[in-house]
């Protein structure tokens, strides 16, 4: 949330205070609509997330809704579709219907089970095909999205099979 370079100076919740090392990132996440304050006025910045969790935030992030029967969809691709919350349906039918996440073997989708660092690493790799720190890179085709985070980046005549995340502060990047 960084790259939004945006100072907050409202508290959001009332779990989380102005002293917080993530105050301004969860501030701005809430603020950009990616992460919500529950009914009860609090986001619980230090509990674990959820499968589900972090597969709205990535749909949020990267615009993905599945315009049809979400739950239908879940239900029919997934033994536990059921158990995404209702909020939830569409983003994360979006999040699967692009093929970003498949579930494990035996047909669960288990989205209430705490996410692990390798689970999020790989829902990464699976959205993001491409970081471009620096460099020129010319006749590249990429299979997903793509992220310019660098201020010395130049791609020409190039094909990207997703949506392209030029970050703040790339300055001279073309």
């Amino acid at each position: 949330m960084n790259n939004f370079v945006e100072k907050n100076s409202k508290r959001v919740s009332t779990d989380i205070s102005e002293y917080d090392y993530f105050f301004n990132d969860i501030c701005t996440a809430v603020n950009k609509g990616i992460i919500k304050v529950d009914g009860d006025g609090r986001i619980r910045p230090r509990e674990y997330a959820t499968r589900e969790d972090a597969m709205t935030v990535f749909a949020k992030l990267f615009n993905l809704s599945y315009g049809s029967n979400a739950y239908e969809y879940l239900a029919s691709k997934f033994s536990d579709g059921k158990d995404v919350d209702y909020n939830n349906l569409k983003l994360v039918a979006g999040f699967v219907d692009a093929g970003f996440i498949t579930g494990y073997e035996d047909g669960t989708l288990r989205p209430q089970n705490n996410v692990t660092r390798a689970e999020i690493i790989a829902m990464l790799d699976k959205v993001i095909k491409g970081v471009y720190n620096s460099g020129k890179y010319n006749d590249v085709v990429i299979e997903g999205s793509l992220i310019i985070n660098g201020e010395d980046v130049k791609v020409k005549n190039s094909e990207i099979k997703g949506r392209v995340c030029v970050m703040d502060g790339v300055g001279k990047s073309t």
